[in-house]
């Protein structure tokens, strides 16, 4: 499913409008809108909308007619700051055309300036699955003005993507309708914490359904909260069947019926057996490398598959890694959800890209060829919010995923992401409902990964030196999600990513000699890992010569409380992208004649969001310390009230723990 403000826009093109869009057929604006300065209840908001009004007409196959959606938005702005309401933008993608684009200013004294199309711009997000945004600025806008703008858009089929009611200011008025032909067989879902009042009426040629809401306060948005779709309310509009010629025909009625075509339309971009057998014998391999002479794509894909079968790997977990890896490497991923569109998979391998369904499906091919069990999974993306599967409708999903097994092991394959190592999902997707196209379909749960498979671990050795200078080696691990975020910088430029980053890190010390190292290959590492080393010498301006003072909790500390809400004041569950653990262990020496004049004071917090562990333990005799100090986060959600509160803990006691040094004097 595309984020909320992508969803079903078409691009717009200016020259098929006239030169000055006219603000025609807007709702006359009555003396109380020109008039109104403030909102009850919210006196300080910078703006008000006065009237969201969206229609959907579903498409009729008797007449020919399209779906369409119509939107009307009238703002008032109230303050400077409400100015801001007249920047419009909106997200578009293929498949629906836009047909109507009209916007005005009402100004305090009643006179209108319609907006014109060389105020209009359309900008291309992503050349891959067609997605465009298209913004416009609202003319002579200021404070106490009205602003207008409506459009329509049409599309073939009837799918609709959900309609959002909040904002974040004040709504006077919303009115949500659809209107559907007396032969289809259509309900909604309503989802989010406003209740909508609800008639039906009965059309000539079939039925309207209206669903309104008065007084609608501002979207409440704190920090760290759960995607904008998770917290506002939504319509969902659900076409069930159609009936022609006296038989229903089902549109969206179960998730049988919606993976159906797609299923049909997998098995046609199949590739024949031979050429599936000459694919996953080679894939099969690992011999991944292409003579670089070779530049013509049809010669490129002939020397690919020549390899003889014998060659295959016999090992199950061996084979599994190489198809895995050969899929993931070698082919680019483009697009956003569950379609294919290249053609065959034939077509996929010579371009040397796919969709994540067309990737997913090659994978697939190769691993039924191995007598080995593949089915595809739909599976979503948290960030997209707003996702209940006991409505099924194939927007939900953002990408394709491959499940199969592995030394008896369910095991989730994730070919269109490159920084995913075998069997790991992308934190984007782990822990979300997701369907498995088998017949009948079924719905699963992602796996969630440990706090332990998603680490930092900080290890330094430092050396305090007779002039009083500390020198020392470093090394930082990252494993899991903190790897798979991290590895989405290019090769080129991740040493001096790196670099930057230690430099901001271990203020008062120079970093020099960084080597960094990555591993997606599971022979080795079974996760994806970063490993960075490092040396560091303290800034000739930080040598005191006669004391010294450490914050060892550095490079991944200090941290500091980012949860400052008190728990009586959060009304929010808050968003955490994943489960991980942080580690780090110092070992700080000193010659003869320094002694240990501070240490960092131990502590142990366990609460039901994670724990923050510290200790230091001194050999006065050996003149050594050794740090070491833990902090773990076990869970991705926490509620208001005591879950928030006992998150919101463990900053407390890290932020002090974490702001202590170790001092060294000379004696």
């Amino acid at each position: 499913m595309q984020r909320v403000k992508f969803k079903i826009l078409w691009t717009l093109l200016a020259s098929l409008l006239p030169s000055v869009l006219l603000a025609q057929d807007f709702p006359p604006v009555t003396q109380a809108e020109l008039t109104l300065d403030t909102v009850p209840n919210y006196p300080d908001v910078p703006a008000a909308i006065l009237l969201k009004r969206a229609t959907v007409r579903l498409a009729d196959a008797t007449t020919g007619k399209p779906s369409s959606l119509e939107i009307l938005v009238r703002t008032k702005v109230l303050t400077e700051a409400g100015k801001e309401a007249a920047q419009v933008a909106i997200g578009h993608s293929a498949g629906t055309r836009l047909v109507q684009f009209e916007g005005r200013t009402v100004l305090p004294d009643g006179s209108e300036v319609a907006l014109d199309t060389s105020e209009v711009f359309t900008e291309r997000l992503s050349a891959a699955d067609q997605r465009f945004l298209t913004k416009a600025a609202l003319p002579a806008v200021e404070v106490g003005a009205v602003l207008d703008y409506q459009f329509q858009l049409q599309w073939t089929s009837p799918h609709v993507e959900p309609l959002v009611i909040e904002d974040g200011v004040p709504i006077f008025l919303a009115e949500l309708s659809y209107e559907h032909p007396a032969n289809m067989r259509v309900d909604h879902y309503v989802s989010g914490p406003l209740q909508l009042t609800e008639t039906r009426d009965r059309t000539a040629k079939g039925h309207i359904v209206r669903l309104t809401a008065a007084h609608i306060p501002p979207l409440l948005e704190e920090p760290y909260s759960f995607p904008r779709n998770d917290l506002v309310t939504q319509l969902m509009v659900i076409p069930r069947s159609v009936t022609r010629n006296g038989q229903e025909h089902p549109i969206l009625n179960d998730w049988s019926t919606v993976t159906r075509p797609y299923r049909e339309l997998y098995k046609s971009v199949g590739a024949p057996d031979r050429e599936i057998r000459a694919i996953a014998n080679y894939s099969g391999v690992g011999n991944f490398e292409i003579e670089e002479e070779v530049t013509d794509p049809e010669e490129r894909f002939e020397k690919r598959f020549d390899t003889s079968a014998n060659l295959v790997p016999k090992d199950p977990r061996e084979r599994l890694e190489n198809v895995y890896r050969w899929i993931r490497d070698e082919l680019a991923s483009e697009g956003h959800g569950v379609g294919v569109g290249r053609g065959t998979l034939l077509d996929v391998l010579r371009a040397e890209k796919g969709t994540p369904a067309e990737n997913a499906l090659l994978l697939q091919a190769i691993l039924q060829h191995f007598k080995m069990p593949a089915d595809l999974v739909w599976a979503v993306d948290w960030r997209d919010g707003f996702v209940d599967l006991a409505v099924p409708h194939p927007r939900w999903f953002a990408k394709v995923l491959v499940r199969t097994e592995l030394d008896g092991q369910e095991t989730w394959l994730d070919p269109s992401d490159r920084r995913l190592a075998l069997g790991h999902l992308s934190p984007l997707n782990e822990g979300t409902k997701a369907l498995v196209l088998s017949d009948p379909p079924e719905i699963v749960d992602l796996p969630i990964s440990a706090p332990s498979e998603n680490m930092r671990r900080a290890d330094i050795a430092l050396q305090l030196d007779d002039e009083g200078r500390v020198s020392g080696r470093g090394r930082l691990a990252l494993t899991g999600h903190h790897a798979w975020i991290y590895l989405g910088v290019g090769p080129a430029s991740r040493q001096s990513s790196w670099q930057e980053w230690l430099d901001e890190r271990l203020e008062g010390f120079k970093v020099e000699n960084i080597q960094v190292s990555h591993s997606l290959e599971t022979h080795s590492l079974e996760k994806q890992g970063i490993d960075i080393t490092f040396d560091l010498r303290q800034q000739d301006s930080d040598v005191l010569g006669d004391e010294v003072s450490l914050l060892l909790s550095r490079p991944l500390g200090p941290s500091r409380q980012r949860y400052t809400q008190e728990p009586s004041e959060r009304r929010q569950a808050v968003q955490v992208s994943y489960a991980d653990r942080d580690e780090i262990e110092v070992l700080l020496r000193w010659p003869e004649g320094w002694s240990l004049d501070v240490a960092p004071d131990d502590m142990d917090l366990k609460t039901s969001a994670g724990l923050v562990q510290g200790s230091t333990e001194v050999d006065e005799e050996g003149r050594k310390l050794i740090y070491r100090r833990v902090f773990e986060i076990n869970g991705t959600r926490y509620e208001p009230g005591a879950p928030f509160e006992a998150l919101r803990n463990l900053y407390n006691a890290l932020e002090p723990h974490d702001a202590q040094s170790v001092v060294l004097v000379l004696d």
